[in-house]
């Protein structure tokens, strides 16, 4: 596997789990005065639902493909 897709790889789980961190906080931080969140609003339970599945996708991919080149140069 060439440096290019590793770094991509890297830097894909890195975007989605930033993304993922900075609607959490939205969900908290908007509403500030008052003592409600946001995570429970179908807007944000989308957002956290899909970013959390593509951050756990890739997580997971970035871990086998790190464990498959780490393989590779053992052997």
């Amino acid at each position: 596997m060439t440096e290019n897709i590793r770094s991509l790889a890297v830097y894909a789980v890195q975007v989605s789990g930033c993304l993922f961190t900075a609607v959490f906080l939205l969900a908290y931080i908007l509403p500030f005065p008052a003592d409600r969140v946001l995570h429970s609003e179908p807007v944000f339970r989308g957002l956290l639902a899909v970013l959390g599945s593509l951050f756990l996708a890739l997580t997971l991919i970035a871990l086998f493909l790190s464990l498959k080149s780490g393989k590779a140069n053992a052997g």
